[in-house]
């Protein structure tokens, strides 16, 4: 289960604080090929693999040197990050992003088995602050092992502590790992819209 790890980090690197967020108009993403669909306020900026390597991946590139890693691994054929969606309103060096990572797993695991791997993988993370928050939860997309943890990263020099939710859904043979990354200092203000994306999930 090492691809997890993979998840885990891949989110925590998005970094690049933002706006307080409030409630707004939303628009649907969606990766096809596992037919996930999630509601993001309307204003956020979305890449895929099919426009990271566009002029919003260059100018995000460009103007974020920090996001390299996620965007790399977004460019690349075949790899586990299927999107990335953030809030632009940066005012200093961390943005508000989900991001959605698909990854195969053995028709052996399930729900308990994950939840039971992220807990292994998470002494792995980090920075880890605190003690994260491993459990199943019901959403109307179904089952999930949400996990809930801060991490220190450093931006510019400086450490900010990001705030991470993560829901894990097991689909035909695939983990579909929907991630929500934010400052904690920003993470009261961002709760409800990380409420009203998971209860968006669909699959169909």
């Amino acid at each position: 289960m090492r691809r997890l790890a993979l998840a885990l980090l891949l989110t925590i690197s998005l970094v690049g604080t933002t706006a307080a967020a409030a409630p707004a108009p939303t628009r649907t993403l969606r990766v096809a090929d596992v037919k996930l669909s999630f509601a993001v306020p309307r204003s956020w900026v979305s890449l895929d693999p099919r426009t990271v390597a566009g002029a919003a991946g260059k100018e995000l590139r460009r103007e974020n040197p920090q996001l390299a890693a996620i965007l790399d691994q977004l460019a690349k054929p075949g790899s586990p990050v299927r999107l990335v969606a953030f809030d632009p309103a940066t005012v200093g060096g961390f943005l508000t992003n989900v991001n959605a990572v698909v990854t195969p797993v053995p028709s052996s695991v399930t729900l308990g088995v994950y939840l039971r791997a992220t807990k292994a993988e998470l002494q792995r993370v980090p920075g880890l602050v605190g003690t994260p928050s491993v459990r199943v939860v019901t959403l109307p997309a179904g089952r999930a092992v949400r996990t809930h943890l801060r991490a220190g990263v450093v931006v510019k020099g400086r450490t900010v502590v990001a705030d991470l939710n993560q829901f894990a859904f097991l689909r035909d043979g695939r983990s579909i790992v929907v991630t929500f990354t934010t400052a904690v200092a920003k993470a009261r203000q961002t709760a409800p819209v990380i409420a009203r994306t998971s209860k968006s999930i669909r699959f169909g």
